[in-house]
């Protein structure tokens, strides 16, 4: 959501669909999104530019659909400090 209140964005779904590795890089405001079918080689989704506090971070999922609940599983999440 790039704004309070905004809709959520999503991409073209990615070849090889789930399940997937997934990396959000955030540097200040500045957010990208990559995929990887191998947790080795990462291709870009997309970058927004989305003002926040420093202290925030966190996961989501979304079935875009408001009638279907989505769910995931993560694991090896990590905060690393850019």
């Amino acid at each position: 959501r790039p704004g309070t209140g905004a809709p959520s964005m999503s991409t073209t779904p990615r070849p090889g669909g789930a399940p997937a590795w997934v990396r959000l890089v955030r540097r200040v405001n500045t957010y990208t999104g990559y995929t990887s079918t191998d947790g080795v080689t990462w291709v870009a989704l997309g970058t927004v530019e989305i003002p926040m506090s420093p202290s925030v971070y966190g996961l989501a999922v979304t079935s875009h659909n408001a009638a279907a609940v989505a769910t995931a599983v993560f694991d090896d999440v990590r905060r690393e400090i850019q």
